[in-house]
């Protein structure tokens, strides 16, 4: 059996551990995004095995979000939850957001647009930080990158090298790109309570040695 898919302009994929508060505040920023009425779009939560009330939160915002989905995804690991995103997704461009993230009113025209602009294929963007108390003295700009960070430039450049590569709260891939290079590998990236990384940087340097062109948006925040 053949199952067609109805292809759509764009999905952001949210994946999300244990933190249903959080990601009731993600929601409420993608339900403020100013796009046009032209745009096919939707939002995929990939819940990862979340054991708080992150199932009924995502259900309680679909009753004014409609284009809001829920996927489960059982086997622990970010890189899992952000493959089946992908595969479950119904978007031409895939845009990913993190569950203690909240996009800017016009983050996704802005990433669309970017894209769009400059011809690229992949793109990541700015992302500033929400202090709940003052950061001590000693957390400087330097330290920035582990709490994936980006606030060094607010310019458009092009992302040649994988130490530039963006980080998951911000970052977008167009469809073609994964058919190409493949998925993020599931040996790498945050799970559970294990705070490790490096899938983002290991799937910007294939897609950079496959040819296909990426860019830093500074205004898609």
């Amino acid at each position: 059996m053949n199952t067609t898919i109805d292809r759509i302009d764009a999905s952001v994929i949210v994946c999300t551990y244990n933190r249903a508060d959080s990601l009731s505040q993600t929601l409420d920023a993608l339900a403020a995004q100013q796009v046009s009425p032209e745009l096919r779009w939707e939002i995929v939560v990939v819940d990862n095995n979340s054991k708080d009330h992150t199932r009924a939160t995502v259900e309680a915002a679909q009753t004014r979000m409609p284009h809001l989905r829920y996927e489960f995804e059982g086997a622990q690991g970010l890189s899992h939850a952000r493959n089946l995103g992908i595969k479950s997704a119904r978007g031409e461009t895939l845009l990913f957001t993190d569950d203690d993230v909240c996009p800017e009113p016009d983050w996704v025209v802005k990433v669309l647009e970017g894209l769009s602009r400059h011809q690229a294929d992949a793109c990541g963007g700015f992302i500033a930080p929400v202090w709940e108390v003052p950061p001590p003295d000693w957390l400087t700009e330097r330290f920035y990158g582990f709490l994936a960070v980006r606030t060094d430039r607010t310019d458009d450049y092009p992302i040649t090298q994988p130490n530039q590569a963006p980080f998951g709260a911000n970052m977008a891939v167009k469809r073609t790109v994964f058919d190409r290079v493949g998925m993020f590998d599931t040996s790498r990236g945050r799970k559970g309570a294990v705070l490790a990384s490096g899938e983002d940087g290991e799937l910007f340097e294939r897609i950079l040695t496959a040819g296909f062109k990426a860019v830093f948006l500074g205004q898609a925040r």
